[in-house]
């Protein structure tokens, strides 16, 4: 399987989450908006409104301890598939698709290329169902790798045929966890519906550091907020090299 879905029943970030967008939806209400879905919102903004008021929510949620409410979905999850010691990204990312919206496509490609480590977990979280084209495709991790190696030999991608890529099916209250190295994307949205989620990046704390290259996913920076079980508190504080906060685990 490219990737891995768990359902997770009254999904804490999902419930605060829509509440902070609803919340903010209402502040440029006239009276009959906040009764439209979220898969609407195009009905009433788009282009450049559309894009301001994701940005206004992104901030919104980010002001919120969106940690603590992730953490209390997906701790048992984090610890299964990463380890008790982990490191989770700085922020959490919206993304708003409208029907049609050629600029909301996001061509296939790999994290690594920005300089994120293959050794994370991407967590998606649909705030609004994904099926068919309104969702993302992943591709296979032995495609990806061959047409990782074929791209540093011809400086492109090889064509990546239909069969190695997956379209994720997600529904609201799914979590679809996948390596973000693999090659991923999204066509276009052709459904009636606009498409809402928000992801965030995990990984396990003693994963290599790749800053040097790319200083911008500095641990210290890019994953600001960090778990670590006693053991590893103890071993930290003993050898004393680490310039990360330690914090106890949220809630």
């Amino acid at each position: 399987m490219f990737y891995q879905k768990y359902r997770i029943q009254n999904s804490t970030l999902l419930k605060h989450a829509k509440s902070v967008i609803h919340s903010r939806w209402s502040s440029i209400d006239d009276g009959s908006r906040k009764r439209l879905p979220l898969s609407r919102i195009h009905d009433v903004l788009s282009g450049s409104a559309l894009n301001e008021f994701r940005i206004a929510c992104f901030d919104e949620l980010n002001r919120n301890p969106w940690v603590e409410w992730f953490y209390k979905d997906c701790s048992e999850l984090v610890a299964k598939l990463i380890g008790p010691d982990f490191c989770i990204q700085s922020k959490l990312n919206l993304s708003i698709v409208p029907p049609r919206d050629r600029s909301s496509q996001l061509p296939i490609h790999s994290d690594s290329w920005a300089g994120d480590s293959p050794f994370q977990l991407n967590f998606w979280f649909p705030l609004t169902d994904a099926v068919g084209d309104s969702g993302i495709y992943i591709v296979d991790p032995d495609c990806t790798l061959d047409a990782m190696q074929y791209l540093q030999v011809n400086g492109r991608l090889p064509p990546i045929k239909k069969r190695s890529r997956m379209t994720v099916a997600a529904r609201v209250g799914d979590v679809i966890v996948f390596n973000p190295a693999l090659l991923h994307g999204s066509g276009l949205n052709t459904s009636t519906k606009t498409r809402l989620s928000l992801n965030l990046r995990v990984k396990n704390f003693f994963a290599p550091d790749f800053s040097a290259q790319f200083p911008d996913r500095n641990s210290a920076s890019y994953y600001a907020h960090t778990v670590l079980s006693d053991a590893t508190k103890f071993g930290v504080r003993f050898w004393g090299t680490s310039r990360l906060k330690i914090e106890d685990a949220p809630g």
